[in-house]
């Protein structure tokens, strides 16, 4: 059964698109290769980072991901997201154009905010869709048997 948990967040201000994952970094990078058609993006041994896509045919860029091994709302699972996102936040702002400093730090404080709520409302509407899925398969074999 696949285990990682994976969804796509859209910035509306940079108009980046960000593919989220959580789980085993082998089945995170099938993930990546399915819908994205990149080859093995996550390397390194690591619990979490960001990666770049890009097209294999001519090195274009397609856009970002962001992978964590586990996740909870431990505050060193918590301070381990804060820290991608911190990663991801500079590198979309760069790729934009927009140095990191002092005189962005109030675009970099909104950004930062942006991702890690949408990360969390969507891993817990992910999680709690996996866990209806659960319940429904272990009622129906009870009903089966």
């Amino acid at each position: 059964m696949n285990k990682s948990i994976h969804f796509y967040i859209k910035d509306p201000v940079f108009h980046s698109v960000c593919l989220f994952l959580v789980g085993d970094k082998e089945e995170c990078n099938k993930i990546i290769s399915k819908k994205i058609g990149c080859d093995e993006v996550i390397t390194g041994e690591c619990e979490g980072c960001v990666s770049e896509f890009t097209d294999n045919n001519t090195g274009a860029f397609i856009g970002r991901s962001l992978w964590i091994e586990k996740f909870d709302y431990t505050p060193s699972r918590l301070s381990y997201l804060a820290h991608e996102i911190a990663h991801l936040v500079d590198d979309n702002m760069e790729r934009k154009g927009i140095n990191p400093t002092n005189k962005s730090s109030e675009t970099r404080a909104y950004m930062t905010q942006y991702w890690f709520e949408q990360f969390v409302y969507k891993y817990q509407k992910e999680h709690k869709k996996r866990n209806a899925r659960k319940q429904k398969s272990t009622r129906s074999r009870r009903t089966s048997s």
